[in-house]
């Protein structure tokens, strides 16, 4: 169901005071001040924020609204009541094309259209790509400030929803978790048999 505004949010731990490199929302948090300009009909969020909101600067403030950590249930419904969510990955190495952010599995279950940031987040974008969710950007204003422009028009149009992957299950956390106890108990039996 469409809301009155936009609803853009990430949802995951984060920091903003000192955010560290793989993980950093500067970039984003400015290109959003922007695009936030003239609209009154869009609402920005960051859900989960590690930082003591006191110490957030007033730009930030004004303009996009802060959560410290929720519980999962609080999350999973902040994602269900966004229009768009989004994931970060800033690393500026390698690490984007193996790393998967475990909310973005959540995000791909919930239905939503998915903003991923990041100039080298392979990972990430890959799965966006696969399904047809989403949207990828670099992280630098520019190219955010267009992904948020594309979300907008979809936004207006109501052409933000995706289609819910049918294999979403195996994304669940806990066909993953079943998974990698097969797997581990596999390897303890070959590990057994080459001793035995």
């Amino acid at each position: 169901q469409k809301n009155s505004k936009l609803v853009i949010s990430y949802v995951g731990y984060i920091l903003v005071n000192r955010p560290p490199e793989f993980r950093d929302p500067t970039v984003f948090l400015d290109a959003s001040c922007e695009f936030l300009e003239n609209r009154k009909d869009v609402e920005m969020r960051f859900i989960g924020v590690g930082d003591d909101l006191s110490t957030i600067k007033d730009k930030y403030k004004r303009r996009i609204i802060f959560k410290n950590r929720v519980s999962v249930e609080e999350a999973l419904q902040e994602v269900q009541n966004s229009d768009a969510v989004v994931v970060i990955h800033t690393a500026d190495d390698s690490s984007g094309k193996y790393i998967v952010c475990g909310k973005l599995y959540d995000y791909l279950r919930s239905g939503k259209f998915i903003l991923s940031v990041g100039n080298k987040a392979a990972g990430n974008n890959n799965l966006l790509d696969l399904y047809n969710c989403g949207v990828c950007c670099n992280n630098d204003r520019d190219s955010i400030r267009e992904c948020l422009d594309l979300i907008y028009t979809k936004w207006k149009n109501d052409l933000l929803a995706v289609d819910v992957p049918k294999e979403i299950d195996w994304y669940s956390r806990e066909s993953q978790n079943t998974e990698f106890l097969r797997l581990i108990n596999d390897l303890m039996i070959q590990g057994g048999k080459r001793n035995g």
